[in-house]
């Protein structure tokens, strides 16, 4: 064996299978790879055959040079992962050449390919009863994306970011399903009480000016919970998770994010609800209460292209009123939903319900909401 590969900083040692991966590293950079396999003799356990690998193919050496090796290595590590009987055996050959090891705590995705990768309580990341390396987490957190397709550049950031925050891998993955977890969806808190807000006047919002003539003429002042909402980035394009008691202003907020965005040009509204006769009743009511202000209103509550009262879904509308299954089955059948601007999820929280069956909780539209802040 080489001068240069012989004297390495750190020799480590894997067990894979019925073989133990041999890993050499030398200013950070791996300079040998094998196989080693032991044989018992009088004496303990001893080098049996040795394989340095090349690509996929292996080339034998002498298990004398695996000896060469140890000798020469500053430090000797085993994995942790390895079993307690592998342990024992490596310690034993180690111990019959006045070698000595330690056992470290090491990604075991890393190691079964060959790679050293020593992790600690603030590196490792949870998955599957083991803990694997920061890379290894985001590799496979890449897979679950490509496979769930259609998430978008800030989605894919945020997720990294939270699996770091979180060291959970499992955990993000349920994301992507449309799991509702409110310690990693929600972004952050407004805390007020009705007494404290100062009510925002209609006549200041400064909306595109026909929806802003018929807000003043509904109404002076918006609700406590409207305005926290306007004073906190509802008109600058800010995901906000909106969560109040029942008839305290909450579905306006989004119908005034979304319509105005219509109105300016700014893309389609996407109001989600989640049952049919609800779906029915927003219909009607945003086509009577916006339709005179120039904005098409259609809807989706199922996998037909015709809706109950014979009209056909037109994806090219400003507005589009659909029940999650609806636009669920939209999504995975490659409907097109035109140029989606603004979405408001009505009752999110009865995504997680069981009785609403498992596509809508894992619906890549709830699952992209959810990273996006809601």
């Amino acid at each position: 064996m080489s001068q240069q590969v012989s004297a390495v900083e750190t020799l480590f040692l894997h067990e894979r299978g019925d073989s133990y991966r041999v890993v050499a590293l030398q200013d950070g950079s791996r300079v040998f790879h094998g196989t080693l396999d032991t044989k018992e003799t009088s004496a303990g356990p001893r080098p049996g055959r040795f394989r340095r690998k090349a690509g996929s193919n292996e080339e034998p050496r002498d298990p004398e040079e695996f000896v060469e090796l140890a000798r020469g290595a500053t430090r000797i590590r085993i994995s942790q992962q390895t079993s307690k009987a592998g342990r024992q055996e490596l310690q034993d050959l180690l111990d019959g050449y006045q070698l000595s090891a330690k056992t470290v705590r090491t990604c075991r995705f890393c190691a079964n390919d060959g790679e050293y990768a020593p992790i600690t309580d603030e590196t490792a990341i949870k998955t599957d009863r083991e803990h694997i390396c920061p890379d290894c987490a985001r590799e496979e957190l890449e897979r679950e994306l490509a496979y769930k397709g259609q998430f978008t550049g800030q989605a894919q950031e945020r997720l990294e970011d939270l699996l770091l925050e979180v060291q959970d891998l499992d955990r993000i993955i349920d994301l992507l399903s449309g799991e509702l977890d409110p310690d990693l969806t929600k972004f952050d808190t407004i805390s007020a009480t009705v007494d404290d807000i100062d009510p925002v006047q209609t006549a200041d919002l400064g909306l595109d000016p026909e929806l802003q003539s018929m807000i003043e003429s509904r109404f002076d002042e918006l609700l406590p919970v409207q305005s926290v909402s306007v004073r906190n980035g509802l008109f600058d394009g800010d995901d906000q998770l909106v969560v109040s008691a029942t008839a305290t202003g909450k579905t306006l907020i989004g119908e005034l994010a979304g319509v105005n965005r219509a109105l300016n040009g700014e893309g389609t509204m996407l109001f989600l609800v989640p049952l049919v006769a609800l779906a029915n009743q927003k219909h009607e009511d945003f086509r009577d209460r916006y339709g005179d202000l120039g904005l098409d209103v259609t809807i989706r509550v199922g996998a037909s292209r015709i809706n109950d009262d014979g009209t056909r879904f037109d994806p090219g509308a400003d507005v589009i009123v659909g029940t999650y299954e609806g636009i669920d089955h939209a999504l995975r059948t490659g409907k097109d939903l035109g140029d989606i601007g603004t979405v408001v999820i009505d009752e999110i929280h009865t995504l997680k319900e069981p009785e609403r069956g498992h596509r809508p909780r894992r619906s890549r539209l709830a699952a992209e909401i959810l990273l996006r802040g809601a």
